[in-house]
């Protein structure tokens, strides 16, 4: 019985994303781009949420194929829909994605929006001011999504 209990948790893993071994591999040096839910996606613009990185060890952030008008001003780009939504740690450093430190791609599916976490890959921290926050990225989920690369962003507000 534990054996099928086991069994159908790794499953479950394997269907959130899952599958790495826990180890921070490398990110390649290009601009983050890639695909989500099989549309090519190519990052431009992205930012902290002051309210939701308040407190917390790491960053929420969203990171859109859209330019802002107005950074911190405003949710999200005109247009976006096809977004990341990343957990990143408020210090340098190159870490492994897992169950714990997980991130999203965020797209429209009818008329609400999918949210597909992955659970393994890579996340760099490289640069962090009290302004704007350098790293890369490198996570898939499933065969339909999977980004690649190096961004910088928005930090809005964060104490």
């Amino acid at each position: 019985m534990r054996a099928v209990l086991f069994a159908t948790a790794v499953a479950g893993l394997a269907a959130c994303g899952g599958g790495g071994d826990g180890a921070a591999g490398t990110v390649a040096a290009v601009p983050l781009s890639g695909m989500i839910d099989g549309q090519p996606w190519t990052f431009v613009a992205g930012q902290t949420d002051a309210f939701l990185s308040e407190g917390d060890d790491n960053f929420f952030a969203t990171l859109f194929d859209k330019p802002f008008t107005s950074p911190c001003d405003e949710f999200q780009p005109q247009d976006a829909t096809h977004s990341l939504i990343l957990n990143i740690p408020k210090a340098v450093g190159r870490y492994a994605i897992s169950l714990t430190l997980n991130q999203t791609f965020s797209y429209p599916k009818g008329s609400s929006i999918q949210n597909d976490i992955a659970t393994s890959g890579t996340l760099e921290v490289t640069e962090l001011t009290a302004t704007s926050l350098s790293g890369g990225v490198k996570m898939a989920y499933g065969s339909r999504s999977s980004v690649e690369g190096q961004f910088t962003i928005t930090v809005c507000g964060v104490k």
